[in-house]
């Protein structure tokens, strides 16, 4: 093609003619939506500028709260802002509901701006086969600074011990697992700028006959008396990871 000028007409046309890079290449370099991990294919993304609370919320307590948020954002004008409090083991999580993606496969990821007061943030693959039920979650807990998944007993066992906040300032911290619904196993998580494998480790699985669904969700839980805030940020589900 050639260059001319703003009406396409020929004057000033230029004999130079320029290369242009792909935009596979351009979106690497002007800064994809995952800056962290960008494989697996989108079944959805949200960076909540679009002003629609698209979720089913799950609450338990008087100070839990959603809502979308423009004082804090990861790369845009705003989040998704959660609340959760004033009592130990109260909870604000939001679920997003999809039919079952035909891949095995299935990430969930997500930016927090990790808050310094005790809390858990959390992300979640919850999968119905038709068969059986599959509850996956991987979770970061600011008092324990333990990383942790939901294993086969219905419980968290601990990945790894870090810091992923700070006192002094808030920081946006990249979470994101993957599990393979026929396997039936987890693959793989990240956290911060560390990946974790989990091959070969079980999430709780139960049989149950019911139609087949994927639920993913995020989430605060509260671990101290007081009410807490956690700003979420590109909420994004996979497949073919």
């Amino acid at each position: 093609m050639v260059h001319t000028s703003p009406d396409y007409a020929d004057t000033y046309k230029m004999d130079k003619i320029f290369s242009n890079m792909d935009n596979a290449e351009l979106a690497a370099r002007t800064g994809g939506i995952s800056l962290f991990d960008r494989r697996g294919n989108f079944i959805w993304y949200d960076n909540f500028e679009n002003g629609i609370l698209d979720y089913k919320p799950s609450v338990l307590g008087g100070s839990t709260a959603h809502s979308i948020n423009a004082t804090h954002a990861w790369m845009n004008d705003s989040s998704m802002k959660l609340t959760a409090g004033p009592a130990v083991g109260n909870f604000t999580y939001l679920q997003k509901y999809v039919a079952p993606p035909p891949s095995n496969n299935i990430g969930v990821e997500i930016m927090f701006l990790m808050p310094a007061e005790k809390c858990s943030c959390r992300i979640g693959i919850v999968f119905f086969t038709a068969t059986h039920l599959i509850e996956s979650y991987l979770s970061y807990s600011t008092d324990t600074e333990d990383l942790s998944y939901y294993n086969s007993g219905g419980t968290f066992t601990a990945i790894d011990n870090v810091k992923l906040y700070q006192f002094a300032n808030l920081i946006w911290v990249h979470m994101k697992f993957v599990i393979d619904i026929t396997t039936q196993k987890y693959v793989r998580a990240i956290a911060g700028n560390t990946e974790y494998s989990l091959s070969n480790i079980s999430p709780r699985v139960t049989a149950m006959a019911t139609d087949p669904m994927l639920i993913t969700s995020f989430g605060l839980i509260c671990e101290e008396i007081a009410d807490i805030d956690l700003w979420c940020d590109n909420f994004i589900i996979t497949q073919n990871e």
